[in-house]
């Protein structure tokens, strides 16, 4: 016997299915967003990407396997990839994190002095983006 049941529209507190898509979302919202609120919407397709790249228990895939007939390919797997390539230089993990943040505290420093430069016309814009 097939059970037939009608929610109601814009309530997705009745449909246990779509409550349970929502309720992570809302958190993963909360975690990113700003203090004011209003940029949301700018993380709303990674935050789709995520939830969509996560295998769900009941299939075993993830959507974007289902829809797409591959496994996604991001970030992560983007810099695994490019760790794997990348030779073994005889380095341990703290040399390397040290020799990151001293290019980093150099590049800042670098930008540091040309940060904030004010130009007064085309000309002068067009001078300051040649040096």
């Amino acid at each position: 016997c097939v059970r037939c049941s009608t929610y109601g529209p814009f309530h997705p507190q009745t449909d246990g299915l779509v409550e349970h898509f929502n309720r992570p979302l809302k958190d993963m919202i909360r975690k990113v967003v700003n203090r004011d609120r209003k940029n949301w919407d700018t993380f709303l397709p990674y935050l789709m990407f995520a939830i969509r790249e996560v295998p769900q228990t009941s299939t075993g895939f993830s959507p974007f396997e289902l829809i797409y007939g591959r496994h996604p390919h991001g970030i992560l797997d983007i810099a695994k990839e490019y760790c794997e390539e990348q030779p073994y230089r005889g380095r341990n993990i703290i040399e390397h994190v040290i020799q990151m943040r001293d290019r980093i505290l150099s590049s800042y420093s670098h930008s540091a002095g040309t940060r904030g430069e004010s130009t007064s016309g085309p000309t002068d814009l067009l001078e300051w983006l040649s040096e």
